[in-house]
């Protein structure tokens, strides 16, 4: 997380979630309504997410390595 939240606010990010037709976020909007960001350490992460037994995301496949690369998506 702490890789995470060093950035600026206005850092955009691809969180590999698609709510409402977003597929883009800030660092700023993730850390204020995102409640997965907002745990005090790793433990306390990984059992809010366990919790949630959510399926894996849909666009991972893209988001990751957007992410990965500076939030610019690769050409195939």
């Amino acid at each position: 997380m702490d890789r995470i939240l060093c950035f600026k606010d206005d850092t955009v990010v691809y969180p590999g979630h698609d709510y409402r037709g977003m597929t883009s976020s800030t660092i700023g909007e993730e850390r204020r309504h995102n409640p997965r960001l907002q745990v005090r350490d790793q433990r306390e992460y990984a059992q809010l997410m366990a919790q949630l037994q959510l399926d894996r995301p849909k666009r991972m496949d893209v988001a990751l390595p957007a992410n990965l690369n500076g939030g610019l998506l690769r050409e195939a």
